[in-house]
């Protein structure tokens, strides 16, 4: 999901959230980057706060305090520099416990709501894109914007572009141009919008069009017989134009879909560019 040309990000940021839990012989970089980056944040006046894990339980009351900074105005990055692991989760060093993506998801859930979806998280973490899997439309998005790698990265490529990538976000007020001029050689990014977007256009073209469509409004019709609806051989016709016309997609959906998932905010598109979207889609992507 490296796309974001038609998303830009509306974000305010008033605080970096440093996390990390790397072994000692591990630490020098993370070291020499926030003897960098804490003077240059402090210069642009935004808030810095390091916190090296050391448990699982740890970590999780600390994304708590978080929460409730963020429910007093904190609008936060949250930078994570830790171990990862596509399956295992995010990677303890002192105790080698692993959190699973589903918690650290679920933590970041909370702080989104508090920010009002405001989120921002940056992992080096190898393989933290992973946490993408437990972001449905059906809850509120845990982010308004991850960056985060799919591979393993080293840590050249960490001690090379992250002052960078935040003298980008600060001096030119611009997250998204940030991550496509620094971060994008090796990181993914999950825009919350173009999430909603693209998950809707699938289900558009799944359920809406064409065969799929057709296999939808003949089980919806089996369903209504099923429940002991009678209905005559020759008003077979007019039940599935009835049915046909109420499986269409709507703007009102699409709203509902918008007020839960994007707690209430804009987007940038209508229905309309939604089904040319999914018009263009192979059934079953």
């Amino acid at each position: 999901m490296k796309k974001t040309d038609k998303f830009d990000s509306q974000v305010k940021v008033n605080t970096v959230v440093w996390i990390t839990s790397l072994y000692a012989h591990q630490q020098g970089i993370t070291r020499r980057i926030v003897e960098d980056l804490e003077p240059f944040l402090k210069g642009k006046q935004v808030r810095f706060e390091v916190h090296e894990a050391t448990s699982e339980k740890d970590l999780l009351d600390y994304l708590d305090y978080i929460r409730d900074e963020a429910a007093g105005g904190m609008l936060p990055i949250i930078h994570i520099d830790t171990h990862g692991n596509a399956e295992d989760g995010l990677h303890i060093a002192a105790t080698k416990e692993n959190v699973a993506w589903a918690k650290l998801v679920e933590k970041c859930r909370q702080i989104n709501v508090e920010t009002k979806n405001n989120l921002c998280v940056v992992s080096l973490a190898c393989f933290s894109f992973s946490a993408v899997r437990e972001v449905q439309i059906t809850s509120q998005t845990p982010f308004y914007i991850l960056a985060a790698p799919q591979i393993a990265v080293e840590a050249g490529f960490v001690a090379d572009v992250i002052m960078p990538f935040y003298r980008h976000v600060f001096e030119k007020q611009e997250l998204i141009s940030a991550f496509r001029s620094v971060l994008m050689q090796k990181l993914n990014l999950m825009h919350c919008e173009e999430v909603l977007f693209t998950t809707f256009a699938k289900y558009v073209r799944r359920s809406c069009m064409g065969k799929g469509a057709k296999k939808r409004i003949e089980d919806l019709l089996s369903q209504a017989k099923g429940m002991g609806i009678e209905i005559k051989d020759y008003d077979l016709s007019r039940f599935r134009k009835i049915i046909k016309r109420s499986i269409k997609p709507t703007q009102a959906l699409l709203d509902r879909y918008t007020d839960s998932f994007l707690m209430g905010r804009s987007v940038s598109f209508k229905l309309g560019a939604v089904i040319e979207h999914a018009k263009k889609l192979e059934l079953g992507a």
